[in-house]
């Protein structure tokens, strides 16, 4: 049977005494994290080894954390993402295929009133199953990839990892992962409406200058006029996406503007990486 690693990436405060219950209900296995500030820490298995980041985006941190993995497979896992108890035995008796990744579903584990799952819905709930065969995006950081697969150890430390990186190389090849039905993660963030909207800005303002690159100047005003009906559009996604589940379909609706605000200022974002080509920074995404 083939060994899994696990890596886990979390900046800044993070309390992820959750994720690490979760790990000690498991066998003791190959696992890394690699953080920057000690509240990550509190709870954390003894097995578990631990690479202190001085500063750096959190891509980075993913690629210190991958970088040390020794199994023939490599978890990429986020402290805010908690798997099920199952999660370990479906994507060990996965593995045994070969493929060259597997995916697990993202859910939400929130009580209806909890505006918490507004990240949940923004950020996830699109991605609600029945997943679509034409969806090339794969939820979250619930990833297992082949080490094979992966980029050399230095370029990991050097330049870090990135889920959509990867799986954009792999769509121009027409490869997608392989979704693994029993491999659930639990969304578990912290939610303060302020300070999510400004991170959906950072990463908006992120996208849009990767967008830009090789557009053109055509292509530039193409997409800065669509960034004005893109809030609309995705909160509209999301509320179809979750309308065959009751509780969500209802819980959207009830947070609608706050979805909608979020995706204001993601497309806000947007907008200005796209006029300026300036990613503000970087460093501070998570």
């Amino acid at each position: 049977m083939a060994s899994i690693s696990l890596a886990i990436a979390a900046r800044g405060t993070c309390d992820a005494r959750r994720m690490w219950d979760r790990l000690r209900s498991w066998p003791a296995m190959d696992t890394h994290l690699a953080y920057d500030d000690e509240t990550v820490l509190a709870g954390k298995p003894d097995w578990i080894v631990a690479h202190h980041c001085e500063s750096g985006s959190i891509f980075r941190y993913w690629g210190e954390a991958i970088a040390n993995c020794q199994g023939d497979y490599v978890a990429v896992l986020s402290p805010y993402l908690v798997p099920c108890e199952a999660w370990l035995d479906a994507m060990a008796a996965a593995a045994v295929s070969g493929e060259r990744a597997y995916f697990g579903p993202v859910e939400e584990n929130y009580a209806k009133e909890d505006r918490a799952i507004v990240g949940y819905l923004v950020e996830y709930g699109h991605f609600h199953r029945p997943f679509r065969a034409e969806h090339r995006e794969i939820p979250g950081s619930n990833l297992l990839v082949k080490s094979s697969q992966l980029p050399p150890r230095e370029t990991l430390r050097k330049q870090g990892f990135t889920k959509t990186a990867l799986l954009n190389d792999w769509n121009k090849h027409g490869y997608r992962p392989t979704l693994v039905e029993a491999a659930v993660a639990f969304h578990d963030r912290f939610f303060d409406a302020s300070g999510y909207r400004k991170r959906r800005y950072s990463h908006g303002r992120a996208y849009g200058v990767s967008r830009r690159k090789g557009l053109g100047w055509v292509g530039v005003l193409v997409s800065l006029a669509k960034t004005i009906l893109l809030p609309g559009l995705r909160t509209w996604r999301i509320l179809m996406r979750v309308r065959h589940v009751a509780h969500l379909d209802q819980t959207a609706r009830r947070h609608i503007w706050a979805i909608l605000a979020s995706e204001a200022a993601w497309s806000v974002g947007e907008f200005v990486g796209l006029a300026t080509g300036n990613p503000g920074d970087v460093e501070r995404l998570d």
